[in-house]
C-alpha cells in the first residue's frame, strides 16, 4: 500500500502537492488576504448605504420655522439640564422669544415637555462662553442701573432675525447697534439709548430710523434733562424716502424747538401712517401754538400731540 495516499482508516485521500519552494504558510497568507478584501467589500457597502442616506437626508426639505412658546411640546429647562460642567447643552434649548425678566433673570425655552417653567440666572448663562443664541422674536433690555447690559447680550449672541427690539437706558456702538437692527425688525422702541458713532458723537433720532427700513412702529424717547437735541430731526426726516411698512411713528420728551410743520413734509409721505408727538413739559401759551400747527396738519395728516405733565 502507498503509504503517502493511506487514511488512518484504511481509506485514501489525496493530499495538495507543493510547488517548488512553496510552504504551508501560503494557504493562510491566501486565507487572510481573501477575509481582509471581504471585510473590505463589506466597508465599502456600508459607507455607500450611509452616503446614499444622508444625500437623500439633503434632498428632503426641513421647515426652518421657530416654535412658538407656547405650542404644544415646548417647555422651559432647568439650569441643571442644560449645564454639564463647563459646557452648556444647546441641544435642549429653543429660543423662540428671549426675554429680561425680574432681577437679571431669563426666560428660554426647551423642545422637551414637562409642566414647570424655570428662570436662568444671568450670571449662569453668560458666564458659559459656548453658549450662544439664534435670536428670532424679540429682545427686551432695560437696565437704568448697568447702561453695559446689552454687551453682555450681544457677546452671547450668534444670529439675530428677531421683529421686537426694545432698548432702555443702554450705552452701544454704532456696530453693536447694526447687529441688534436686522432688516427683520418691525417693532422698534428705544428709550434714553446712546448710540456712538463710528465717526465720533452719537446717533440722532433720525439716523436711528433710517436704518430700520422695514420697521412698522417706531417708538423713540429722546434723553433726559435736554441731553439730546431734536432741532435738525424734522428737516432730516423730510429728506427721507417714504417707509413702505411704516404705520405708527412715535417721538416722545422732544422740545418746544421740533418744528411740526417742517415734520409736516415727512408725514405728507405716509398718510395711512399715525405720528404721535409728545413734548416734554411746556408752559400754556407755548402748548396753544402747537395745537394750533397740529389741527392743520391733521387736516391731512394722521398726528396727535401730548404734553408732559
Amino acid at each position: 500500500m502507498d503509504s503517502e495516499n493511506s487514511t488512518p482508516t484504511g481509506g485514501s485521500a489525496k493530499k495538495r502537492r507543493l510547488g517548488s519552494g512553496q510552504s504551508p504558510l501560503v494557504d493562510l497568507e491566501l486565507d487572510a488576504k481573501n477575509y481582509e478584501i471581504r471585510k473590505l467589500k463589506e466597508l465599502v457597502q456600508t459607507l455607500h448605504e450611509k452616503s446614499s442616506k444622508m444625500e437623500e437626508e439633503i434632498k428632503t426639505p426641513k421647515s426652518k420655522t421657530p416654535k412658538s412658546a407656547n405650542e404644544p411640546g415646548l417647555r422651559y429647562v432647568t439650569l441643571k439640564e442644560i449645564i454639564n460642567g463647563d459646557r452648556v447643552n444647546t441641544d435642549l434649548l429653543s429660543p423662540e422669544h428671549l426675554e429680561a425678566i425680574e432681577d437679571g433673570l431669563w426666560n428660554i425655552f426647551s423642545t422637551e415637555t414637562t409642566a414647570e417653567p424655570f428662570k436662568m440666572d444671568i450670571d449662569d448663562i453668560y458666564d458659559k462662553t459656548q453658549f450662544k443664541i439664534d435670536l428670532t422674536g424679540s429682545l427686551t433690555c432695560i437696565d437704568e442701573e448697568n447702561p453695559s447690559r446689552i454687551y453682555e447680550i450681544i457677546k452671547c449672541l450668534y444670529t439675530c432675525n428677531h421683529e421686537n427690539l426694545t432698548l432702555s437706558y443702554q450705552n452701544i456702538d454704532e456696530l453693536a447697534f447694526a447687529k441688534l437692527t436686522p432688516v427683520s425688525v418691525k417693532s422698534c422702541q428705544l428709550k434714553n439709548i446712546w448710540v456712538e458713532k463710528f465717526t465720533g458723537g452719537f446717533l440722532a433720532a433720525d439716523e436711528i430710523f433710517e436704518k430700520l427700513p422695514n420697521v412698522e412702529e417706531f417708538e423713540y424717547y429722546c434723553k433726559r434733562y435736554n441731553h439730546e437735541s431734536t432741532q435738525n430731526v424734522p428737516a432730516n426726516l423730510s429728506n427721507f424716502p417714504r417707509f413702505e411698512n411704516l404705520k405708527k411713528f412715535k417721538i416722545c420728551n422732544v422740545t418746544k424747538k421740533f418744528d411740526l410743520l417742517t415734520f409736516g413734509k415727512f408725514m405728507d409721505k405716509h398718510p395711512d401712517t399715525s405720528f404721535v408727538i409728545q413734548y416734554h413739559p411746556l408752559c400754556e401759551s407755548t402748548q396753544l401754538k402747537i395745537q394750533g400747527v397740529t389741527e392743520k396738519l391733521a387736516e391731512t395728516c394722521k398726528i396727535s400731540v401730548e404734553f408732559a405733565n
